[in-house]
């Protein structure tokens, strides 16, 4: 019975987990008729009868004013390549060849540019793609390894503060590119 119990008490907190991705925090979702899982930064398994029980857990938490995009390679269409960037509210930031790439400089490589400013009209800091609908899109988590304290506000200048001070060149797809310039903005602000 008692190992009954503890399976059955985890599966519940699994999909309870599950469910914090995708409902906003702190809203009550029915699990099974007997059973409901409020979701926040604690979850509590009640059930409904006589008895209760109360199991804890830490959420990720979800950084909802960073948005992490992601176009995927098309070579037929605009961007060959893809594109992947940030936004966060007015600002975005992607890394870009300073100008259209021959199959040359895209293997070795030419200059790079933060946004796309210059040829593909980026500016300092809006992305060239800026509001654009990606193949995908998601709000990061603050990393289990960031410091105790830190914040999505902090994370949200960290990512600003990477973006402003990248250079150097632009090669796909190895080198920097728009990929590894994401990867390394979020492993270096603390960003799942």
């Amino acid at each position: 019975m008692a190992i009954t119990a503890i399976v059955v008490v985890t599966t519940l907190c699994i999909a309870a987990f599950f469910i914090t991705l995708f409902q906003p925090l702190n809203r009550t979702v029915p699990i099974y008729s007997i059973y409901e899982v409020k979701l926040g930064v604690t979850c509590f398994l009640c059930d409904k009868g006589s008895g209760s029980e109360e199991i804890e857990f830490t959420v990720a938490d979800i950084c909802d004013n960073i948005v992490v995009k992601r176009k995927h390679i098309d070579i037929g269409g605009e961007d060959k390549y893809g594109h992947w960037w940030i936004e966060m509210g007015d600002e975005s930031y992607g890394w870009w060849p300073k100008e259209p790439v021959d199959l040359s400089g895209t293997i070795f490589g030419v200059e790079g540019v933060l946004n796309g400013q210059g040829y593909f009209q980026g500016s300092a800091t809006q992305d060239y793609h800026h509001g654009d609908d990606a193949d995908e899109e998601f709000n990061p988590t603050l990393s289990s390894s960031a410091p105790d304290g830190y914040s999505c506000e902090e994370a949200e200048s960290c990512s600003r503060n990477f973006a402003t001070s990248y250079s150097g060149s632009w090669s796909w797809p190895c080198g920097q590119n728009c990929h590894s310039f994401q990867t390394s903005l979020m492993a270096t602000c603390n960003l799942e």
